[in-house]
């Protein structure tokens, strides 16, 4: 997974799907995908098909990654990808999150699928759990 900064992906006659929003730009797909174009050189994915949420961020600005209830993980899987370390963590209830890490310890990418979560002003990724609307079976 690449680390360098974003082509921007806007063309000139794109501009009816290009949505200004607070720290970046939402660009809405015809195949009902969408995809934020953040200030910050992160790119956060997600498809409206898709009830439960699940959101791909790459090259995310994270300062560190806290869970608020330990109580609340029902697994912690790490493994190795190539020379990246990658982190899984199932919540009671089947919310899922994961992120990748480069050797140098960076976050270069999150997934998110049923959390709960918030980011704190200085940029940690706050999980609290599985959200209570997730529907763990539900098709994506």
């Amino acid at each position: 997974m690449s680390t360098e900064p974003h082509q921007d992906p806007i063309k000139p006659n794109d501009s009816e799907d290009v949505l200004p929003v607070e720290g970046g730009r939402l660009i809405l797909g015809k195949d009902g995908h969408a995809v934020v174009y953040a200030d910050d050189g992160s790119v956060l994915t997600f498809n409206e098909d898709d009830e439960n949420g699940t959101m791909e961020i790459t090259n995310p600005v994270v300062s560190r990654i806290e869970i608020q209830d330990i109580r609340l993980v029902s697994s912690y899987l790490i493994g190795r990808s190539f020379d990246d370390t990658i982190h899984a963590i199932e919540f009671v209830g089947g919310g899922r999150f994961s992120y990748s890490m480069n050797p140098a310890g960076k976050v270069i990418a999150l997934t998110l699928r049923g959390v709960d979560f918030f980011r704190s002003p200085d940029d940690a990724v706050c999980l609290r759990g599985t959200r209570p609307d997730f529907r763990p079976n539900a098709t994506t």
